[in-house]
């Protein structure tokens, strides 16, 4: 389950080490989800791996830029 601790912890890790902003979408009834603002493999690596670590898998969308944990 995602947290706001691990949305803030996820948002300054991207920052730090790829230099992007990663945005979070709370939409009612719609769910959850991440998005960047241009395709980039290498967040996408990290965040599978970050949420593969607490058991969690990603969806990402056809443009990569949309990524769904569940």
């Amino acid at each position: 389950m995602i947290n706001y601790a691990m949305v803030t912890e996820l948002k300054q890790q991207i920052a730090e080490q790829f230099g992007e902003i990663l945005h979070f979408h709370d939409t009612c009834g719609g769910g959850m989800y991440f998005s960047i603002e241009k395709p980039n493999e290498k967040i996408l690596s990290f965040l599978n791996k970050y949420f593969s670590d607490r058991g969690m898998q990603i969806k990402v969308s056809a443009d990569g830029m949309h990524i769904e944990a569940e």
